[in-house]
């Protein structure tokens, strides 16, 4: 949901399930939607999803609010009369599991708020590491499918692979009129990588902005994707190169100093980038965005990063300006 609406729909599902898809169906019939990740985005609401998955999977404080969204699973919701309106998606397994493995868990490792999603995972697959989700994957989505298969009457089901079919049944049973276009049939993968790039972008400007009544401020990651078009360079030189100015650019746009400001920095990267090379570009760049200062800096070697291609990522810790001024 967005804003103060009242919840007219309740989608649920695993992770892509065509769900990039149905948010994009949904607010073209006019439906705001509350996207499984939007929690990140909005911090006010992560304590709630903490307490809640702490409480609920692992036993720690009183259960958060009520388990409605739960029983909704449930066989005898699902086959009653009740007025609810319930439609299905089924899905290949083997397709999903390859996209959560590539695009979801090993992407979230680096990403905040990581533990929240993380024990959501491991708690909705019965493990406790990558390894024991890897194991019960496929045991987990199979009872998943089999258990919606069998409350469902096949012209309840939206297959996948019939997006548009399943979209006119969508919008008819919600009372809306079918839209005169195709069915937004969007690539998860590629919408998932969108959204991990613009939320890190986002959330480093509004972490600097909100830090300007303290000392200093942490300013998270960045890495060498080309601010205009998200793409990596191919040359390592060049993604170290636009790195090392998409700190400068994000702390600026925040309303800060650029690099003026940075008295930390951290670099992870993979032992490619650590060659003789790359060790020089690194110090090219501190000597020509902090000429006047030397910020502390650590080298971490990683075998992998949060995006498939990356090579660096710039970690920094900047002091915020406002509040050094006025700090006696």
């Amino acid at each position: 949901m967005a804003g103060d609406e009242s919840v007219q729909v309740l989608h649920l599902s695993m992770p892509r399930n065509g769900s990039f898809s149905m948010k994009a169906a949904y607010e073209e019939l006019g439906l705001p939607t509350y996207h499984g990740f939007v929690f990140v985005e909005r911090p006010r609401d992560q304590i709630s999803w903490y307490k809640a998955v702490d409480a609920k999977y692992y036993g720690n404080g009183e259960p958060y609010g009520r388990d409605e969204p739960r029983s909704c699973w449930s066989t005898a919701t699902s086959t009653s009369g009740t007025g609810r309106t319930t439609k299905g998606v089924i899905r290949s397994f083997f397709t999903w599991k390859m996209w959560a493995v590539i695009n979801l868990i090993e992407p979230l490792q680096t990403a905040k708020p990581v533990a929240v999603m993380q024990n959501l995972l491991y708690a909705m697959f019965e493990c406790n590491d990558e390894a024991g989700w890897r194991r019960n994957a496929r045991r987990v989505s199979r009872e998943h499918t089999r258990t919606r298969s069998g409350t469902r009457s096949r012209e309840s089901v939206c297959s996948s692979t019939s997006s548009a079919r399943g979209g006119n049944r969508c919008a008819s049973s919600l009372g809306k009129e079918v839209p005169d276009k195709p069915f937004p049939h969007l690539n998860d993968s590629r919408e998932f990588e969108r959204w991990m790039k613009k939320f890190q972008t986002e959330e480093v400007k509004r972490g600097v902005k909100a830090a300007a009544g303290y000392l200093a401020v942490s300013a998270a990651v960045f890495g060498g994707w080309d601010a205009e078009t998200g793409e990596i360079p191919s040359g390592l030189e060049e993604e170290i190169d636009q790195a090392f100015e998409n700190v400068d650019l994000a702390l600026r746009t925040a309303g800060g100093e650029g690099w003026s400001q940075v008295f930390r920095v951290r670099i992870y990267a993979l032992d490619e980038a650590f060659a003789e090379d790359g060790v020089g570009r690194m110090v090219e760049n501190i000597k020509k965005w902090a000429p006047d200062h030397a910020p502390l800096l650590t080298g971490v070697g990683v075998s992998k990063l949060g995006q498939p291609g990356m090579r660096v990522e710039v970690e920094v810790s900047a002091y915020a300006p406002r509040a050094s001024e006025t700090t006696d």
